[in-house]
């Protein structure tokens, strides 16, 4: 069952870079099989570090707090992370209604924004059925976009010189 809502803006899918878009397909793939599987989509993320890639769950009492341990997570690997992707079972508005979908929020280290897509899916005879291909929901926020880089020691050491 999902936990989450998200308001579908729908819209053309914006140019996105290779790498982010191989880390949220990684995504849908992980979250598909879980799901196909009968076993409970639990939130997770997805974080790059150059060419290798960490999974990690996070546990919580409300969609807000997934949101969180997975936003503070992202945070503190930000000076090393590449990108990331947070992924978990939600809802989507449609022309046929509310209907269940895996999201998959994302962004890579120096975008001021992530993307939101959205793989619909319905349950028919005791089975699975999902969409061909995920639907661009919207830009968000990035996790990173906050982020202030850490300052070079070494820069650090000569501005007090001066």
């Amino acid at each position: 069952m999902a936990d989450f809502e998200v308001d579908a803006q729908y819209s053309k899918d914006p140019e996105i870079d290779e790498t982010l878009n191989a880390l949220i397909e990684m995504a849908f793939g992980l979250a598909q099989e879980d799901l196909e599987k009968g076993e409970v989509l639990s939130p997770f993320t997805l974080t790059l570090f150059g060419e290798n890639v960490s999974q990690d769950f996070f546990t919580g009492e409300t969609p807000d707090e997934f949101r969180v341990a997975a936003e503070l997570h992202v945070v503190r690997q930000a000076n090393i992370a590449d990108g990331y992707a947070f992924c978990y079972d939600g809802y989507l508005e449609t022309n046929q209604g509310v209907m269940d979908a895996i999201i998959v929020e994302a962004a890579m280290k120096d975008d001021l924004a992530g993307v939101v897509y959205g793989l619909l899916y319905e349950e028919h005879d005791d089975k699975l059925v999902f969409e061909e291909k995920p639907r661009f929901i919207d830009v968000i926020s990035s996790f990173l976009a906050e982020i202030e880089p850490e300052e070079d020691e070494a820069e650090d050491d000569e501005t007090d010189e001066d």
